[in-house]
This record gives C-alpha cells, structure tokens and sequence, in this order.
C-alpha cells in the first residue's frame, strides 16, 4: 500500500475525532514531518476492539501500552479543554532510546515524560530521560507510574498519574 494512501486513512481518522497522530520532536520541522508519528485512538477501549482483545485481560505489554495511551489521551485533552495551546511529541534517538511524551510551548520544551505501567522503578526506567537531559538539560522529567507515593530517582519525579494530571491542570 502506498505511503500516501496510508497517511491519507490516518487522516480520515483524524478528521472524524477517531484518534491523532504524536509527531517526534524535533527542531526541524520538516524533518518531523517526514518521520513516522505514533497514532492514538481516542479510547482504549476502540484499541483493544480493533486488535481482537476485548474479551481477554491485557497482557503485561498490552497494559504498558494502553496505559501510555490513555495518560496521553488525558493530557491531550486538558491540553484541549483548558486552551493550553500546547504541542504534543514523543521523543526518539537514532540509538532507539525514547521518551513517550513531550510537552511544547511556543517553541520552548516545558517537560518530558514517561509512561511506566509497574510499581517498582529503577535507574533502568530512566534510560530515555536521561537521553533527552544530555540536549535540554534543564527540561523537567518525570515518570508516571501506578504507585501512591510520589518519589524522586537522580533528578526525575515519579508521580501517580492523577498528580502528574493535576500539575499539568495548573
């Protein structure tokens, strides 16, 4: 299938409010443009429809994922709802490290964060973050985690995702 056609159903679902697309950040933005986004429907729930695995219980990696997208459908919408005006992004290196998002804005990264579905993080956990440190060394990091008490690991935040939902309200 070609590439246009491809782009061009991606569209469809965007234009219908079925989903959007996460671009990578970079600086250039049409080097961004030429790069592969990720594609988020608007409920997980449509998610696991469409792969055929409503009836079973998510594996450990459905989790992983379906919890990275609903926490990225939730701050697309208090981007939406509260008129932050922010851009949105996922964060990637040639070497394969990556961040699950990247929040803009007017033109200025104001944090990065990452999605883990588990209650015990390590140093491991921090591997994207750290990659993001070593360009924009001031940017705020953060992982949201199921856990109930906030922590701190080197200089990242773990948060609860309802806190890490509330800060970004502010």
């Amino acid at each position: 299938m070609a590439y246009s056609t491809v782009r061009e159903f991606y569209s469809i679902l965007e234009d219908t409010l079925m989903g959007f697309l996460l671009y990578p950040y970079l600086k250039s933005i049409r080097k961004r443009m030429s790069q592969s986004p990720k594609f988020y429907f608007f409920d997980n729930g449509v998610t696991r429809a469409i792969l055929g695995s409503l009836r079973n219980p998510p594996n450990f990696l459905e989790k992983g994922r379906l919890f990275e997208q609903w926490f990225i459908q939730e701050v697309d919408r208090i981007n939406k709802y509260f008129s932050k005006d922010w851009k949105l992004f996922f964060w990637r290196t040639s070497h394969g490290a990556e961040v699950d998002l990247v929040i803009e804005q007017a033109g200025k990264m104001i944090c990065a964060i990452e999605c883990k579905c588990k209650q015990t993080l390590s140093r491991a956990d921090l591997s994207g973050l750290h990659s993001i440190l070593e360009e924009q060394p001031k940017i705020p990091c953060y992982i949201v985690a199921p856990i109930k008490t906030p922590l701190k690991i080197d200089t990242v935040n773990v948060l609860p995702p309802f806190e890490m939902l509330k800060r970004l309200k502010e």
